[in-house]
């Protein structure tokens, strides 16, 4: 390799490998969680399915019912891909296929947010393709919500490319159910997602060796400070003075999570349009919550370089 060239190799691995892959996470991780609340508040609105649906779609012979929810506790499972839930005297059916399963945390220990002094839990749900589940207990509640049909005389949910169905797993009362996926459906932070220890592992890894070819003789001695403070960027947030900072990122951060909540929660309780006036005050304090939590991290992390580039400096000098 030529030396030349090695501080531009380390800072575009730094940049892949801290910045571009966990980024590229970040976003996706933020999308899947926004469609699923806007799943969630779409279907808020749609009626409860009944027996009387059934029965008056039964009597006029047509064969789709139309788009409802309903709560539901598992009955039976058919085939390994149709669940049958019951409601009262009403049973459906739920054709599975490939459908996400969302499961809300069954601890309710989070933010105090209604006159009623009633708890949203402040952890991210699991989700899990139907494919994947391995075992599911007789009576477990489910909510499932999207087109109903009449196939063999049952109602049935059936999942469809262009309307999928929405089907979370909850426990508790039903009227939270929307409530609770509304507030906790979303990433902790979005930055920590599936991608972003294998990617910061690799960018340790490359740095190291990187840094070690630095310091081979002819030393490189830009290069070799360079990549040794790359591999350590992953930590040194968490080193002082730097991690006093760290820890005002994190509460601003979880601030801005918070208000982003009480902006969905004002939206589903006056409607999808984020026109009203509470959403837009939360949505802004949000981002600047967001903004100031940023800035703090990069700070803390600036000022941890900048003393691990002058250890790192007087160490090879």
């Amino acid at each position: 390799m030529n030396m030349g060239s090695l501080p531009t190799v380390i800072f575009l691995v730094g940049m892949l490998f801290y910045v571009a892959i966990p980024g590229i996470g970040a976003f996706a991780v933020r999308k899947q969680w926004r469609v699923f609340r806007q799943r969630v508040l779409t279907r808020a609105v749609l009626p409860v399915l009944s027996y009387r649906d059934v029965r008056e779609h039964e009597v006029s012979g047509t064969l789709e019912i139309g788009a409802y929810r309903f709560f539901g506790a598992l009955e039976a499972i058919e085939d390994d891909s149709i669940i049958w839930l019951r409601s009262g005297s009403l049973s459906v059916a739920v054709e599975m296929g490939d459908v996400r399963v969302y499961m809300l945390p069954t601890e309710d220990f989070g933010v105090t947010v209604d006159e009623a002094g009633g708890q949203l839990p402040d952890r991210t749900p699991s989700v899990l393709r139907w494919q994947r589940m391995t075992s599911l207990t007789e009576g477990s509640k489910i909510y499932v919500a999207g087109t109903v049909v009449r196939k063999a005389g049952r109602a049935v949910f059936l999942a469809a490319r262009s309307d999928p169905l929405l089907v979370v797993m909850y426990d508790g009362p039903d009227e939270t159910v929307v409530r609770r996926a509304i507030w906790c459906g979303r990433q902790r932070n979005e930055y920590w997602n599936q991608l972003t220890p294998l990617s910061l592992a690799g960018g340790i890894l490359t740095l190291t060796v990187l840094a070690y070819l630095a310091i081979r003789p002819p030393l490189d001695f830009f290069s070799a400070v360079f990549a040794s403070v790359g591999a350590l960027l992953p930590v040194l947030p968490l080193a002082p003075p730097g991690v006093a900072l760290f820890f005002v990122y994190r509460h601003l951060w979880k601030e801005g999570r918070y208000l982003r909540a009480r902006r969905d929660l004002e939206i589903l309780e006056f409607g999808s349009s984020k026109d009203t006036q509470q959403a837009r005050q939360a949505g802004r304090a949000a981002a600047m919550f967001e903004l100031i939590s940023g800035i703090c991290l990069v700070g803390g992390l600036f000022l941890n370089v900048v003393l691990a580039l002058a250890a790192m400096s007087y160490f090879f000098l």
